[in-house]
């Protein structure tokens, strides 16, 4: 596996960082936060602006067609695009769930109305997303989901609970997951939706982490309308449409290897003290730094595996 760019990769490189050393700040060491003493109101809103930054650049999302927005590029020129991101103080990880799970599922289930609605919104920052599966009763289980969906018309009413939401306490849309044929297979018995996370009867509740966070949410859900025109796929094709969420994670996960994590430790060690010296001095310390980095190693070879397919068709 040859790991060098190509002359045109190695342009768009050029072409990236050029960009980012206009518009970003340089990471000066590995432990540097963009977002170091920020409230969550002033992250979300620095986040929404780098979105509509790399949007009108086009670098918002780079594999994607040019009729959603997209660069229509390939997904090593997003591995890129990610390879030289990290060099730079810029804000992450608040549209990962949008552009790597619920809009590339809503660009692929929805009307086509709807579609050149929220895509280039959520493209340019507009709306964040985040994806309601996760039940407490129903958890690695996703086909156990007892989230109701009763049909009245031409609207559907939800009752039920979600959890482990990521975010819903900052998001404008999610894609929901709930039983709408009660009398099929579970599997088969699931409708997808687009929701809008400030309809009324919907209740978000941050549940508080020991590291004093609230990443995640509780979602109730109390006689919530949905159109049915924000249904994503035939009724009780929920199963499928679901997987098609997680194929799309699967790929936006691989789009980003893996930074040089051990060269942290390696960082971290140098200052922390053991028995007196620095811990970097321990072998046991060292062992497992080398685990640490062969371990990134291998994740990197698997994705570089993966990418190259991709590109390959």
């Amino acid at each position: 596996m040859d790991f060098r760019d190509t002359p045109e990769e190695a342009a768009f490189r050029v072409e990236v960082r050029a960009w980012l050393g206009v518009n970003a700040t340089p990471r000066t060491s590995d432990d540097e936060r963009f977002d170091a003493g920020m409230s969550e109101a002033e992250r979300i809103a620095a986040a929404r602006e780098w979105q509509r930054k790399k949007a009108q650049a086009g670098y918002a999302a780079i594999t994607w067609p040019r009729e959603f927005g997209g660069m229509g590029g390939t997904p090593i020129q997003q591995v890129i695009y990610g390879q030289e991101e990290e060099q730079f103080l810029v804000p992450r990880q608040v549209f990962e769930n949008s552009l790597g799970q619920c809009l590339p599922t809503v660009a692929m289930w929805a009307k086509p109305e709807l579609t050149a609605q929220y895509i280039p919104r959520g493209l340019r920052g507009d709306d964040i997303w985040c994806q309601l599966f996760s039940e407490p009763a129903a958890g690695s289980d996703t086909g156990g989901i007892r989230t109701r969906a009763e049909k009245r018309g031409d609207e559907w009413i939800v009752n039920g609970q979600k959890v482990w939401t990521s975010g819903a306490h900052f998001c404008d849309y999610g894609i929901l997951l709930a039983r709408s044929d009660w009398e099929k297979p579970k599997q088969k018995g699931l409708t997808m939706f687009m929701l809008d996370m400030k309809a009324p009867g919907i209740e978000v509740r941050p549940i508080h982490q020991m590291s004093d966070e609230y990443e995640f949410c509780e979602v109730f859900l109390t006689d919530v309308r949905i159109p049915d025109s924000h249904r994503l796929g035939d009724e009780c094709d929920g199963w499928k449409v679901m997987l098609s969420t997680l194929m799309h994670e699967r790929m936006s996960l691989g789009g980003v290897l893996p930074s040089n994590l051990h060269e942290g430790l390696i960082d971290l060690a140098r200052k922390a003290l053991w028995n007196g010296k620095p811990a970097v001095e321990d072998d046991r310390v060292k062992a497992r730094i080398a685990d640490a980095y062969l371990s990134q190693k291998g994740v990197e070879l698997i994705i570089s595996r993966g990418i190259t397919a991709l590109s390959r068709g």
